[in-house]
């Protein structure tokens, strides 16, 4: 096996992050470095430029020597402390460390941890001009996908025609109108972090009983109410860390999608898109290219991924690995936090990673 092959992958789509309390410190303050830290594991800051000169900040615990490594990538929204909420015993990516994996943490470009750049500052439009996703990876630049040996793809956001979100069921049809609107104002960055949102994390969320009723409905209308799955307690840590913000490119596109039902490239409009891509409207994504064996977790309770769309896109994988329908009670965030995540989900994930082991 190729030295320092990136061997898992496990993504989630769509929105937080932050883990216990460090005495001395608000909520907000505490990183991903402390969070896993403060659990008593290794720690490795590693900071990776791109091609296109964006400097991402990974974070690595490290495995014994020869470790498979995992590389757990979060959504759009999110960061990398979205794997290290619920703590030890729990959270997956500490899990993973203690079976002997050699577990990586990315942070996508323009979130809370990746806003640095060799050549542009945030406030240069260029830099927020970016949108992403591991399918349209895989798609486009075999080469790369080439190096993951499998994907877990919790509640993956690619097709999301059927989006159960509320606010988001209302916006996606004006996407139009909202590029203008953000064009127009000059806004580049959605939803990154604020005096608002700090405030909420630090003030309100921490109030014995009506701060943690408050907060945990904000992400229950976000991702679907399940109050059961949810540890009492936790949404000062899940709130100081969502949104952690990403660019207004990358969310118009995903409302193009949510709007059509597709998975494709970009809407820039016909005489852009004749330029771009010598069509008038945009080509779909190719995902019959995709050859990374991929196996899809969903749940009838997700309110931004709905089985239908998961099913539509597992549909559409040349390699299977499997579709699983877990408790239909779970909402988007329970595939991260869920207080009986590790078995009802991360349990086939550990059994589905040994078929991989060489």
């Amino acid at each position: 096996m190729m030295e320092g092959q990136i061997v898992f992958m496990i993504m989630m789509l769509i929105i937080l992050k932050n883990t216990q309390l460090i005495v001395g410190k608000l909520n907000t303050e505490i990183t991903p470095a402390e969070m896993i830290l403060t659990n008593g594991y290794p720690l490795e800051t590693h900071f990776i430029t791109t091609d296109d000169k964006y400097v991402l900040t990974f974070y690595r615990i490290p495995g014994p020597p020869h470790a498979i490594p995992v590389f757990l990538q979060h959504g759009v929204f999110e960061s990398a402390a979205d794997w290290l909420h619920i703590g030890r015993n729990k959270s997956l990516a500490l899990l993973l460390s203690d079976r002997g994996y050699d577990v990586w943490l990315g942070n996508a470009r323009g979130n809370t941890y990746a806003k640095m750049h060799d050549i542009l500052a945030i406030s240069d439009p260029g830099f927020w001009n970016f949108s992403s996703s591991f399918a349209v990876m895989a798609s486009e630049k075999p080469e790369i996908a080439s190096n993951v040996r499998a994907m877990f793809a919790l509640a993956p956001v690619v097709y999301d025609g059927h989006i159960k979100q509320p606010l988001l069921k209302i916006v996606a049809p004006f996407w139009k109108e909202f590029q203008w609107i953000t064009k127009v104002l000059g806004i580049h960055e959605l939803l990154g972090r604020n005096v608002l949102f700090d405030f909420i994390a630090n003030h309100v969320c921490p109030i014995f009983f009506i701060g943690d009723f408050i907060c945990s409905n904000i992400l229950f209308f976000i991702g679907g109410f399940d109050r059961d799955h949810l540890k009492k307690g936790l949404t000062p840590s899940i709130i100081s860390k969502i949104p952690a913000g990403t660019s207004v490119k990358l969310f118009v596109h995903w409302l193009q999608q949510m709007d059509l039902g597709e998975f494709r490239n970009f809407d820039y409009g016909t005489k852009d898109n004749l330029k771009a891509y010598g069509s008038p409207e945009p080509p779909n994504y190719d995902l019959s290219k995709i050859q990374v064996p991929i196996a899809v977790f969903c749940s009838d309770n997700d309110w931004i991924e709905s089985p239908t769309d998961a099913k539509h896109f597992y549909e559409q994988v040349p390699n299977k690995l499997g579709f699983y329908e877990v408790d239909h009670s779970y909402n988007h965030f329970d595939f991260l936090w869920g207080l009986n995540a590790s078995s009802l989900v991360y349990s086939t994930i550990f059994d589905l990673m040994s078929q991989f082991v060489d």
